[in-house]
């Protein structure tokens, strides 16, 4: 019918707004990420150097800045794409949307001749 058809157009937009808003996320997410990366192996490679006089070392904590850069930026991406992974699931689970009252847009329904509820 024309009333679920204009309904799939809305959820169809909302699902493409929550894309592009996931892929941005994700393409920020990931550069961020890359930098944090970077910054880490010049840290670890500094300051090896510094602590040990060579460049590379297997047994030195200063290693550990990598894995705990990574582990950093997974917890801050999780946190970011709460918010995104709510809004879509309340669309999925097809709840309405948060600015529509609808205790207001049945009391207006059932001032219709012949509406029953």
């Amino acid at each position: 019918s024309a009333a679920e058809s204009h309904a799939d157009a809305i959820v169809a937009d909302a699902v493409s707004g929550f894309a592009i808003n996931a892929a941005m996320l994700h393409a920020m997410s990931d550069s961020v990420q890359s930098a944090g990366v970077i910054c880490a192996g010049i840290f670890m490679y500094y300051m090896i150097d510094k602590t040990e006089g060579t460049y590379i070392s297997k047994h030195s904590w200063y290693n550990l800045a990598d894995p705990a850069c990574s582990v950093l930026f997974a917890v801050i991406t999780v946190y970011m794409t709460k918010g995104i992974i709510k809004d879509l699931m309340n669309i999925l689970m097809e709840a309405s949307p948060v600015d529509i009252d609808s205790a207001k847009i049945e009391a207006k329904l059932r001032e219709i001749p012949r509406v029953s509820g």
